[in-house]
């Protein structure tokens, strides 16, 4: 796939996702049960089976985990967080975007990995040790904020790997549509170096 192609359709695919199956993009995560043709089945952890078509311009991302010491100021990246006790964000992960892929959807969201959790997407400023982990301050659209990253956060690197396929037994999330004929789409999956589902 043209690469140019590609970081366009993955920008607006992340930029857009949301919580449920709808003419937006959705989340599905589970194991590929089986693939045929332009067709693969996942399986959620509930057990719930959901047949997806893979569109003519999907993608694999792949995740590859890296350590709190690997992130770096100016690195533009992802962070699921849940509110803390003292009101502080804290992160459930980390995901660091490739350079191609820059501000894509640089804010904040709501988001669906845990109950009442939030996604922000922003630029690192600075990474600080603290007693319970580490803080790290992002920047996006003019404001500084700082999120608590426990220790045994999962933080990962990921990147675009246009020669990467699904195949039956990965533990994925794709980026999915419901299509009007009620049937669901993904141009877009992510995949785990080690073979674990990606903390996004």
């Amino acid at each position: 796939m043209n690469a140019l192609i590609s970081t366009a359709m993955i920008t607006t695919t992340l930029a857009l996702a949301t919580p449920a199956f709808a003419q937006e993009t959705a989340r599905l995560r589970g194991e590929v049960t089986s693939t045929s043709g332009d067709t693969v089945t996942v399986t959620t952890q509930g057990g719930d089976s959901y047949d997806v078509t893979l569109t003519d311009d999907f993608s694999v991302l792949v995740y590859e985990y890296i350590e709190i010491g690997d992130v770096r100021q100016g690195d533009f990246l992802s962070i699921p967080s849940t509110e803390g006790e003292d009101g502080r964000k804290v992160a459930v992960s980390i995901n660091v975007f490739p350079e191609a892929l820059r501000g894509t959807g640089e804010g904040e969201t709501a988001w669906d990995l845990t109950e009442d959790s939030l996604m922000t997407n922003a630029t690192v400023g600075e990474v600080v040790n603290a007693s319970d982990g580490s803080v790290i301050v992002v920047s996006y659209n003019g404001e500084d904020e700082p999120v608590l990253v426990p220790e045994g956060t999962p933080i990962t690197e990921f990147n675009i790997a246009p020669d990467r396929d699904l195949a039956e037994g990965d533990m994925a999330i794709l980026f999915v549509t419901q299509e009007p004929d009620g049937g669901i789409s993904a141009n877009l999956a992510g995949v785990a170096e080690d073979g674990s589902l990606p903390p996004v």
